[in-house]
C-alpha cells in the first residue's frame, strides 16, 4: 500500500492511487486532514 510519511508520520496511505510520471496521487478521502492547514 503506497503511503506520504513525513518526519515519520504517515500524511496518506491508500490502496487506490493514481500513478503520473512515476507519482503516486492519493484520493481526497485517504489523506488525514489533521497534519495539514
Amino acid at each position: 500500500m503506497p503511503r506520504a510519511i513525513w518526519n515519520g508520520v504517515v500524511l496518506a496511505e491508500s490502496d487506490r492511487t493514481i500513478v503520473v510520471e512515476g507519482n503516486h496521487y492519493f484520493p481526497p478521502d485517504s489523506i488525514h486532514r489533521e497534519y495539514f492547514v
